[in-house]
């Protein structure tokens, strides 16, 4: 194998193993994204999943996929999982819910959502670098009335989305995990894309009005078709952005999956560009 062919293989050697897409292109991390959604049968549309960046515990960072709540509805529609039980018990001052998730075939799951019903006495202070920490009185008092409630319902739906991903094969974080993992950093997935940037939180309002109003669609479903591509940023005119909207919509229409899609419409759109530079290449200088 070719000294190239071997640097090429390790980033995606690193994503097989490790499950770490950091060292991944933008252009790999969209293949990575699309295909993992394919293999599922998961709209990518809806942003089943998001970027999560962790300690990799050797100093540095490594970025992952983790499971929104979009994915777990998804998978339990397209497999056909159901809930079947939700036990609970409250120990040592949490409360545990455990799910039992069941498909067609009468193959069986159990996961748990773990929540904390205490609350600490104490006051938040600020170290001599700046940051803020929590100095506990030693006092724990019991939640109650909605707080308990919600935690109840957190629990709950934590043991559900944990016992949907496991039943389905999937080895990966749920969106209720990561409130408890130390410094880790949500990415959303439109701007987990290295130094190409454009975020679709970026594009001017009355932009994304004019388009979702032109497309008979909201704003949200706008944002996440934008978010698909770096072909296309902000700076772009509302034609050039609806050039690609057109052609993505038509590939999709035409029975292409999501990935082939993106990457006809970045096509035709790079054409246009061109044709633009060739009809007016002094860039409208009189």
């Amino acid at each position: 194998m070719s000294d190239n062919n071997q640097n090429q293989m390790v980033p995606i050697e690193q994503v097989l193993v490790n499950g770490d897409l950091s060292s991944l292109s933008p252009e790999q991390r969209l293949t990575y994204y699309m295909t993992v959604c394919k293999s599922l049968g998961l709209n990518p549309l809806t942003k089943p999943f998001n970027y999560l960046s962790l300690d990799d515990g050797s100093g540095g960072k490594k970025l992952v996929l983790y499971a929104n709540k979009d994915c777990t509805d998804q998978l339990r529609t397209n497999r056909k999982v159901s809930i079947v039980k939700v036990d609970a018990q409250v120990m040592n001052g949490v409360y545990i819910a455990t799910a039992c998730a069941q498909l067609p075939d009468g193959r069986m799951d159990t996961s748990t959502g773990v929540v904390s019903i205490e609350k600490a006495e104490g006051t938040w202070k600020k170290n001599q670098n700046g940051k803020s920490y929590f100095e506990s009185t030693g006092v724990y008092n019991k939640l109650r009335g909605d707080a308990l409630a919600n935690a109840m319902m957190k629990a709950e739906t934590k043991a559900k989305r944990r016992a949907t991903l496991s039943i389905c094969g999937l080895g990966m974080l749920d969106e209720s995990e990561i409130e408890t993992i130390k410094d880790a950093q949500v990415i959303p997935a439109q701007i987990a894309d290295g130094d190409s940037k454009p975020s679709t939180s970026t594009y001017p309002d009355d932009v994304l009005n004019q388009l979702a109003e032109h497309y008979k669609k909201n704003v949200g479903v706008i944002k996440v078709m934008l978010a698909l591509t770096n072909a296309i940023s902000p700076a772009d005119d509302v034609v050039t952005i609806c050039v690609w909207i057109d052609a993505y919509k038509a590939s999709k229409e035409e029975g292409q999956n999501a990935e082939d899609a993106v990457i006809i419409a970045n096509s035709t759109v790079n054409d246009k560009r061109r044709y633009d530079t060739a009809q007016n290449p002094a860039g409208g200088a009189s």
